[in-house]
């Protein structure tokens, strides 16, 4: 018996040990992340007067350090399991699509009820940030350089160093809350949300940026060209919620197929190695 209770105490240990070490990573990773990219925008905006294109061109910078760092030290941004054979995951890619769409609607109709409502002066000023750059320079910036950068940043450098510490749930919530708050209103953060969620997924099943680009590329024209009043017609509570079950419905289907490939991947690993905490 004494065993027992001194295994079960030792295991216990073993799980608050990773949980400390966790905790301190998710809180270390993004400041030196993130902030070296604010730092980054910061110098930028000292050489130029237009802040779209001070963050721009700092984008630039992230992406040729992202682009060095994978061919120089490729050890940097890789994180546990080896990119999953097409058969692995089967339909991953059309409930990915459906599963963004629904969250596409959920997440501007969700916005749009909060602008109505509560009113958001960090999104008034995002609109005229871009409506001052020109109508070329926002569109290049909407559907380019965001997705590109963006996609860099959070799923091409953020989310795999988490990984190398924390589990697929953890890392995905926590890059993704990261990812809203990096839009710096409360419109916009509500409607990010569930994309990141998505995107982070997708780069665990892929080990890429691309695809994690080609869908906020899609995400953002969606956003430019869907029709106001439909938008406005979502904005209710009941079809916030309909949208919102039936995005994460499909979401967490998504979750457990890639976890279960993975670990079926992986046969001589323990369950614990999924480390979906």
């Amino acid at each position: 018996m004494s065993n027992t209770i001194r295994s079960q105490e030792d295991g216990w240990g073993a799980v608050l040990r990773r949980g400390m070490v966790g905790t301190r990573w998710c809180l270390l990773v993004p400041v030196v992340v993130l902030g070296g990219y604010l730092v980054l925008v910061l110098l930028c905006s000292t050489w130029v007067t237009s802040p779209v294109l001070a963050g721009t061109i700092a984008g630039v910078v992230v992406m040729i350090i992202f682009g060095s760092a994978r061919l120089l030290r490729s050890t940097w941004l890789s994180f546990k399991h080896e990119v999953l054979p097409a058969t692995a995951t089967p339909l991953f890619w059309p409930w990915t699509v459906f599963t963004a769409v629904l969250m596409f609607l959920a997440g501007q109709a969700a916005a749009a009820w909060i602008y109505a409502h509560l009113g958001s002066t960090g999104f008034d000023q995002h609109v005229q940030t871009q409506q001052s750059s020109g109508f070329v320079l926002s569109l290049l910036v909407s559907l380019l350089v965001a997705p590109v950068v963006e996609e860099t940043l959070f799923r091409g450098i953020l989310y795999p160093i988490l990984r190398k510490k924390v589990g697929v749930v953890v890392a995905a919530m926590f890059s993704s809350l990261l990812f809203a708050a990096m839009h710096g209103n409360a419109v916009q953060a509500v409607a990010v949300i569930p994309l990141g969620l998505l995107l982070a997924l997708v780069a665990e099943r892929t080990h890429r940026i691309w695809p994690c680009a080609v869908l906020h590329l899609a995400y953002n024209f969606a956003a430019m060209m869907f029709p106001q009043p439909a938008i406005q017609t979502m904005s209710t509570p009941p079809c916030i919620g309909l949208f919102s079950a039936a995005w994460a419905a499909l979401f967490v289907l998504l979750t457990r197929q890639v976890l279960f490939a993975e670990f079926a991947d992986l046969p001589g690993e323990p369950p614990a190695g999924v480390e979906a905490e």
